[in-house]
């Protein structure tokens, strides 16, 4: 083998090496994606009912024609009802925005959004629970789907 030769198989090698890790972190990127870091989560509410016949304490406009519609606690010991409405008016989920128990949430607020580059997007606000008045970030799919979210501490 030639000098050359080798020096071209070298670097070939390190192209598919190279390539490789970049495939493998997409994957690892798409199939685990990370919260964030130090907060209180993932939590995935309880799914309840969507809310008719009274209008949202708040109605927040995100990505896609999605808008997210929160209301307050109608009773005591039950956490607030955070609903996505699609650009049809259709409602596609309701949850209760429990954190780590039942009625631990007195309130939300969402009051700002990022669209992710790829498959989720983040919507911020403030919550107030059990353990204060905090950050809140919810991590929402393009097609509307709730990955989970996270209360701050």
């Amino acid at each position: 083998m030639t000098r050359q030769t080798i020096k071209r198989l070298a670097l070939a090698f390190v192209a598919v090496v190279a390539g490789g890790l970049v495939v493998l972190s997409a994957l690892v990127w798409h199939y685990f994606p990370l919260g964030p870091l130090f907060d209180d989560g993932p939590f995935h509410g309880v799914a309840t009912a969507p809310v008719a016949g009274r209008a949202p304490e708040q109605t927040f406009n995100i990505f896609n024609g999605f808008a997210l519609e929160v209301f307050d606690p109608a009773a005591e010991g039950v956490s607030p009802v955070v609903q996505l409405r699609d650009p049809s008016g259709a409602i596609r989920w309701a949850i209760r925005a429990d954190g780590y128990e039942s009625g631990d949430v007195r309130s939300i607020r969402f009051t700002n959004y990022r669209r992710g580059l790829a498959r989720s997007g983040a919507v911020e606000g403030s919550v107030r629970w059990t353990y204060g008045h905090e950050y809140s970030v919810w991590f929402i799919t393009g097609d509307g789907q709730l990955r989970d979210y996270w209360y701050s501490w």
